[in-house]
């Protein structure tokens, strides 16, 4: 009764069931391709056509062409038809009355297959189960569990969090929480500034990453309860759960009652852990969504929130620790004496100086740290952290290290050197005052590009500053990021800048290079935090809103919050469309049309591009027409009226042209060598690559680029000239390594074995399949 006793179209049948949401989604998984089908159901992809051909002529699935995630370009896709939905339930319905033998551990269990899923109390997919089934009958859960766990994607969506530079003890703790995680759904591992709370957790994080999907989120005490749900609804869409991403497309800011159903539904049965670290500076409606959580969550066995706090949360009280075990608590001392030796090792201490600097600092890390850059150890025991800060740092600096640690201190993130350099220069003592904080520990190096102050130094200094000398220092810490010109550097400026009181001016900032801002998705919250702070003062102008509220309309549609970004786009179109501004017009329109086509909806984005097309030429604006052709080349390109298209590219190039934008030319020569290879015309396909090449600056756009030769290596392969092929595809390998795009790198390493396979090296091609396998493994 295995899943080899299947016919292939039934294999195909009950993989498809679980992609039904997608049907009409402009983005669909990888599962639902030929590639994907095939490696889903266990047969060569060059077989899948043949197969799906069969259920297409029965009228059980249909196909269109579509974006497949992590695909540069459009494939074909398959879904189930209603009666396909049909045929798949009666196909399971039948499967469930057969009798199997289930396996856990040593014990053995007949029951009808139907029964297995709620028995063994966890997801697996209806094939894995069914492939699990050896020719007795019987069905090993461990066995097939390990096998389905070792295919699953994880989500792992922990880049913001914190790198360990050393760890030093706290095994029993570590022992503990892992432990915990098991058995809790929430762990608050909680201690005074300093004690070590986060390198715990991101310690941890590295136990559970590779079992589990994963999250962590640092709060601050900006963050909105929008902007927490936006990250967790982005967590679990990617882990296949669209619930609540469905709801704050719909309305960004819900309230919190309209949260709890879409919530439970996404958090039902989900294996993770989520890392909340800095709980404490929660404000009152996340702690409130803590509250709600709780309620979910209390009888599942899964996920598990972790929240890193320096006391214990108020949305809970201590049945639900005692009782209830829903909750446990993992308080935070100073290290033991063993580690404390550790970390101190290599300082040539004597036993009796270690004992002295252990009962001084009861084994606080930080303050471990601090106290060893002191050069008189005789110092006494003291009552708090914060006092000890008082009494061994502060009343030991000079003016000039006060002042640098205090212009330090308004910094969110690590500082640049070069910001901190900027910060020591301005006393008299010059970089000589910083080189004396980092050997004193109050200033860490962070590789060789950056600095840090400890929360605890940051908040001390910054607890000491006036409402007049903390804006004085936000506009120096502005100036400073100003001078970097990354994308990192233009969203902290524009954060300091509305610090300082300079809404306007932080909205200028971000406009300003908005287009790197908006391709760089882990700097988006920010943006849209700092917008909503900037469009909250009572001084900005209408103009500045306006712009601030189209920053935010792009940023919600990079978020894939279309229907949110829709809604302030109108807004936005309104206000221009009343003050006669026809290029403002024309640029939001651009935007709308642009929605539309990620909506599906065709017509509507062409219709919408040419009147955004219409204004942009009132106002002579050749560039904004431009792209507007180019879009409407796309539309028409995925709507096979190819000729059309063709037509549309060629008004953009020209238009490019005239404004001398380089990149907007090669990237129309891309799309009119991608349609030329489609219709299996090398020749022309590689002079419009060719083209691009000549027209991309070196280092412009390497992600361009890198698909250029790519293309370049297609054209090579359809002409058989296979030494170029090989040059071409290995440039754009290496060219998808350096801007880390792994699923074109697994491509590249397929279509390079194709090209070593055609000139008779079998065994290179052997490595590029193995090493495109080993990618697609690991994503």
């Amino acid at each position: 009764m295995g899943a080899e006793d299947l016919r292939v179209e039934d294999r195909i049948l009950l993989h498809l069931q679980n992609f039904i949401r997608y049907a009409d989604d402009y983005e669909v998984p990888k599962a639902m391709s030929q590639k994907g089908i095939g490696e889903s159901v266990w047969i060569a992809w060059s077989n899948v056509p043949r197969a799906m051909k069969k259920l297409h002529e029965q009228d059980l699935v249909d196909e269109r062409t579509t974006r497949v995630k992590g695909e540069f370009r459009k494939k074909k896709v398959y879904f189930l038809t209603p009666q396909g939905f049909a045929k798949s339930q009666e196909l399971q319905e039948e499967l469930g009355l057969r009798r199997v033998t289930v396996r856990r551990g040593d014990q053995d269990v007949e029951m009808a297959f139907a029964d297995v899923p709620e028995h063994i109390g966890f997801k697996v997919p209806y094939l894995e189960l069914l492939r699990g089934i050896d020719d007795d009958g019987l069905l090993d859960i461990e066995r097939a569990q390990t096998r389905w766990e070792e295919q699953i994607e994880m989500v792992d969506s922990t880049a913001r969090a914190p790198k360990l530079r050393a760890f030093y003890g706290r095994e029993e703790e570590l022992e503990a929480l892992n432990g915990m995680v098991d058995v809790s759904r929430f762990i608050v591992v909680h201690g005074i500034a300093g004690i070590g709370k986060t390198s715990l957790t991101v310690r941890l994080l590295d136990d559970v990453r590779k079992e589990t999907n994963v999250l962590w989120i640092t709060l601050h005490h900006w963050d909105t309860l929008p902007g927490i749900l936006g990250q967790l609804a982005d967590f679990l869409a990617e882990a296949g759960r669209r619930q609540l991403r469905t709801l704050l497309d719909d309305r960004p800011a819900p309230d919190l009652g309209d949260v709890y159903y879409p919530l439970e539904e996404a958090l039902k049965d989900l294996k993770g852990v989520i890392f909340i670290d800095d709980f404490h500076k929660a404000s009152d409606p996340v702690v409130d969504l803590f509250s709600m959580l709780l309620e979910i969550l209390q009888d599942r066995p899964s996920p598990t929130f972790i929240l890193a706090s320096r006391y214990l949360p108020t949305f809970y009280d201590r049945r639900y620790v005692v009782i209830q075990k829903v909750v446990s608590e993992q308080p935070l001392e100073g290290l033991d004496r063993a580690s404390a030796r550790a970390m101190l090792e290599g300082r040539a201490l004597s036993d009796a100086d270690f004992d002295h600097i252990y009962s001084t600092t009861k084994g606080h890390p930080l303050a471990l740290e601090l106290v060893m850059q002191r050069e008189d150890l005789a110092a006494g025991p003291f009552k708090d952290v914060m006092a000890f800060v008082r009494e061994e740092v502060f009343e030991g600096l000079s003016e000039e290290e006060r002042r640098t640690l205090s212009a330090l201190s308004v910094y969110r993130a690590n500082v640049p050197r070069e910001a901190a350099m900027s910060a020591a220069s301005s006393s008299s003592g010059g970089p000589v005052v910083l080189d004396s904080l980092v050997d004193r520990g109050l200033v860490a190096d962070v590789g060789d590009d950056e600095v840090r102050l400890h929360d605890l130094v940051r908040e001390f200094f910054h607890s000491r500053l006036t409402a007049e000398e903390r804006e004085t220092r936000h506009r120096e810490a502005a100036e400073a990021w100003g001078r970097l010109g990354t994308p990192m550097a233009t969203v902290e400026r524009a954060y300091h800048l509305e610090r300082a009181g300079e809404a306007e001016a932080a909205v200028a900032t971000l406009a300003s290079e908005s287009g790197l801002i908006l391709a760089e998705s882990g700097l988006l919250r920010d943006v849209m935090g700092i917008l909503e702070a900037a469009t909250a003062s009572d001084a900005i102008s209408p103009t500045a809103t306006d712009e601030a509220d189209l920053l935010r309309a792009d940023a919600l549609a990079q978020l894939d919050q279309v229907d949110a970004a829709y809604a302030m786009y109108t807004r936005v179109l309104d206000r221009a469309v009343a003050e006669g501004e026809r290029g403002d017009e024309g640029r939001i329109l651009h935007r709308i049309g642009l929605l539309h086509r990620r909506r599906g909806q065709d017509t509507e984005a062409i219709e919408i591009q040419q009147r955004a097309i219409a204004a942009f030429e009132e106002v002579d604006d050749e560039s904004g027409s431009a792209h507007c052709h180019l879009s409407i080349a796309e539309v028409l390109a995925d709507l096979e009226r190819t000729e059309e298209a063709i037509e549309e590219l060629g008004r953009a190039h020209e238009s490019f042209t005239l404004v001398e934008d380089g990149k907007g030319v090669a990237t129309t020569c891309v799309r009119q060598a991608s349609i030329m290879l489609d219709k299996e015309d090398p020749a022309v396909a590689g002079n419009y690559l060719e083209e691009a090449l000549d027209n991309l600056a070196p280092g412009e756009d390497q992600g361009l680029l890198s698909h250029t030769y790519y293309m370049l290596g297609e054209v090579d392969r359809l002409e058989e000239d296979w030494d170029r092929a090989l040059e071409h595809y290995q440039r754009a390998l290496d060219l998808f390594m350096e801007t880390g795009n792994d699923q074109m790198v697994a491509n590249a390493c397929t279509t390079l074995g194709d090209a070593y396979l055609a000139i008779g090296d079998e065994e290179k091609a052997n490595m590029y399949y193995q090493r495109g396998m080993d990618v697609m493994v690991a994503q």
